[in-house]
């Protein structure tokens, strides 16, 4: 990146199986990006502008840092293979008018300008295809404006075609079984009659659907989750946590439910359920739960996922006491919070009837305790009581026994 410009190739390879990527118009990092593992765990970012990694897709992701960000995809699946490209643009360009231009339009919220030509003047919508041709043919660069770096000594010249003229959908004769395999999609209709491949239209189709997926999803807000008191629980015992999900989006549909967080388990005997009508948008549930033996990790994750992607999470401090035969526990000691799962499990104060880590076995105190006298055979009084009896002294002794 030099002067605020980055300049970025990137082609289909002459074998059409992979992607040649071009830094700066020298740097040739193909290797580095492409053999970075899917799904984003791994980058490569040679400066401090722009990274790189994968998508689950096997997209190209170009991160520039604090600016926007753009996948590079590669569709290979029909006999034309073909490259797609979506863009996230920051807030600080969508908010300030005039910033961006060109093909996609200004990105300023306001759709009925999108459509200008180079010159800026604004063609009128609804427009009809004709119409809209000229306005993207002014954005068709010259060899001084273009950036690519072309093999074989070539110029931007040798890819322009200035009087070519497009083929326009009512132009088109269509096949009613392309139709009808198109689902009535006007995309996937126009390009698998123009190009005679319904594959090149299915995969059409698929882009399009894909990309209203994600307009939907940035534009969607994420419900919120308010949270209610921290739960204090002991062994046996049933408690109730109310909280509310606030769902912003009209239409949105909200799920709510329990999930682990990492190395941890939903803890059994719990339920969640609405509590009453939406109000406001805000809906309150009950989670109840009746806490058992707990012998791994476990948290309560509260998760609310609504109809376009967004989602919420509440991790819901508990602090429970696991002791058997109602023995009580020590106090917390300060500073534990639980850590991640915000779940704090509580040392066990048995008393005297009672021993192991959650007071569940009878304290024998013939054994642990002072017992009888040597030789005087000793019974230990069953929890809760406490105390032992000794039989008989031996003979020629007098005494309790103990």
């Amino acid at each position: 990146m030099s002067d605020g410009v980055l300049l970025l190739r990137v082609q289909v390879t002459a074998q059409q199986a992979s992607l040649s990527i071009l830094l700066d118009g020298s740097t040739d990092i193909s290797a580095d990006v492409m053999n970075l593992p899917l799904g984003g765990a791994d980058i490569f970012q040679p400066n401090d502008n722009v990274i790189f990694s994968r998508d689950e897709d096997g997209g190209v992701i170009v991160s520039i840092v604090g600016s926007m960000s753009f996948t590079v995809a590669l569709n290979n699946v029909t006999s034309i293979p073909s490259l797609t490209i979506s863009a996230t643009i920051s807030a600080d360009f969508t908010q300030s008018g005039g910033v961006t231009s060109g093909l996609l339009g200004v990105m300023n919220g306001d759709p009925s300008d999108d459509l200008q030509f180079r010159n800026g003047t604004v063609l009128l919508q609804p427009a009809t295809e004709r119409e809209i041709f000229p306005v993207m043919q002014t954005w068709q660069i010259t060899t001084a404006e273009s950036f690519f770096t072309y093999s074989g000594g070539g110029n931007a010249r040798d890819f322009a075609f200035p009087s070519h003229v497009p083929v326009f959908s009512d132009e088109l004769s269509v096949d009613p079984a392309i139709e009808a395999q198109c689902g009535g999609n006007a995309e996937c209709i126009f390009d698998a009659t123009a190009t005679g491949n319904i594959n090149v239209g299915m995969e059409t189709m698929a882009i399009t659907n894909e990309l209203e997926i994600q307009r939907t999803q940035t534009a969607n807000q994420d419900p919120t989750i308010t949270p209610g008191t921290p739960i204090t629980i002991v062994l046996g015992q049933t408690v109730q946590y109310v909280f509310s999900v606030r769902e912003v989006d009209a239409g949105d549909t909200v799920t709510v439910a329990l999930e682990p967080i990492e190395n941890t388990v939903v803890p059994s005997n719990t339920d969640i359920v609405v509590d009453g009508s939406i109000v406001d948008n805000v809906q309150v549930f009950v989670l109840t739960w009746t806490a058992a033996a707990i012998d791994v990790n476990v948290s309560l994750q509260i998760v609310a996922r609504d109809s376009n992607g967004g989602v919420a999470r509440l991790t819901v401090p508990v602090t429970f006491c696991p002791c058997n035969n109602s023995q009580p526990c020590d106090p917390v000691e300060p500073g534990n919070d639980g850590g991640e799962s915000r779940f704090v499990r509580q040392t066990c104060n048995c008393g005297e009837a009672y021993t192991g880590e959650v007071c569940g076995d009878d304290r024998d105190e013939c054994v642990a305790g002072t017992g009888c006298f040597m030789g005087v055979e000793c019974t230990d009084v069953p929890a809760p009581d406490t105390g032992i009896i000794c039989r008989a002294c031996p003979e020629g002794t007098t005494g309790d026994g103990a």
